[in-house]
C-alpha cells in the first residue's frame, strides 16, 4: 500500500501500472522502482561520487582537496552545486530525446531520477526556480526542460516552483560552442527577477553544467536580491578539462 494515498488514489494507480506497465527506455525490459529503466541499466548510469564540494565538477580520483582548482581560484556566486550524474551514455541520450524531439517521458524520467538521487543529500530550500527560457525559444520548444526536471522533486519534498519570478529577456545564442569570455558577454543582464519577491534560500534547477556561466549569473542576480543561499540542482555536470567541456548534445540526437 502506498503511503499517503487514500484508497482510490491506490487503486487508479494500481490500475495505471496494470495498463501503462514501466519498460526500459534504453533495452526495452521491463522497469523497475517504477521508473521506465530496467535494474541492469538504472545500475549502469554514470554516477559520479566524488565531486567538486562547489561546482560538483568530477574531481580526479588522486586528488586530496575538496573543490576543484577553478572553485579555488575563485568561488562561484551560487554556494554549492550538486549533480545526479556526470554528463555521458545514456544521460546524454536521454536528455537530447527529451529535449530536441520532444519526449516528455523521457523527461519525467530524468526528473525522478534526480528526485531520487537527491533524497537526503540536499537541504530543504524555500523554493524551486527552473532555469528560464525566453519566450521565443519557448513557443520554438514547446515546453521548458528544466521546468519537466523540477516537478518530481518539488513533489517528493512538497516544495513550490516558481516559474516566473526570474524572467529571460535577451534571446541569447547557443552557449554550447562559445569559449567562457564568451559565455560571458552572451549572459550579461539576460535575466531580470521581480522587484517585490524574496526568498531566503532558493535552489536552482537546471540540465546539465559545463563552465557554470548561466548558472552563475542567476545567482549573482539572486544574491543581490537578498536571498542568502543559492543552491544549483543538476540533471548532469560535464567533465571540465583545461578549461574545455566535452558536450556533444547535438540536436537530433
Amino acid at each position: 500500500m502506498i503511503r499517503g494515498l487514500s484508497k482510490l488514489q491506490q487503486w487508479r494507480s494500481q490500475l495505471i501500472q496494470l495498463a501503462y506497465p514501466d519498460i526500459c527506455l534504453l533495452c526495452g525490459a521491463p522497469g523497475c522502482a517504477n521508473l521506465d529503466l530496467c535494474s541492469g541499466c538504472l545500475d549502469q548510469l554514470p554516477r559520479q561520487y566524488r565531486r567538486c564540494e562547489r561546482c560538483a565538477a568530477p574531481l580526479p580520483e588522486q586528488q586530496v582537496q575538496a573543490c576543484c582548482t577553478s572553485c579555488r581560484k575563485q568561488n562561484p556566486a551560487y554556494d554549492r552545486a550538486w549533480a545526479a550524474f556526470d554528463y555521458a551514455t545514456p544521460i546524454d541520450w536521454l536528455l537530447g530525446r527529451f529535449k530536441f524531439n520532444r519526449h516528455l517521458h523521457y523527461g519525467r524520467l530524468l526528473g525522478l531520477l534526480m528526485a531520487q538521487s537527491l533524497q537526503g543529500v540536499v537541504d530543504r530550500p524555500d523554493v524551486i526556480i527552473p532555469v528560464p527560457l525566453h519566450p521565443n525559444r519557448l513557443r520554438e520548444r514547446g515546453f521548458n526542460q528544466t521546468v519537466v526536471l523540477a516537478q518530481p522533486m518539488a513533489k517528493a519534498m512538497s516544495m513550490p516552483i516558481d516559474r516566473h519570478v526570474i524572467k529571460r529577456q535577451h534571446n541569447t545564442i547557443s552557449q554550447r560552442r562559445l569559449s567562457a569570455q564568451e559565455r560571458q558577454q552572451n549572459l550579461s543582464g539576460v535575466f531580470t527577477i521581480h522587484r517585490h519577491w524574496q526568498a531566503d534560500h532558493v535552489a536552482v534547477v537546471d540540465d546539465v553544467m559545463a563552465t557554470g556561466t548561466t548558472i552563475n549569473e542567476l545567482a549573482l542576480l539572486l544574491k543581490n536580491h537578498g536571498v542568502r543561499r543559492v543552491d544549483v540542482w543538476l540533471l548532469a555536470r560535464t567533465d571540465l578539462l583545461n578549461g574545455e567541456h566535452p558536450l556533444t548534445l547535438l540536436r537530433g540526437q
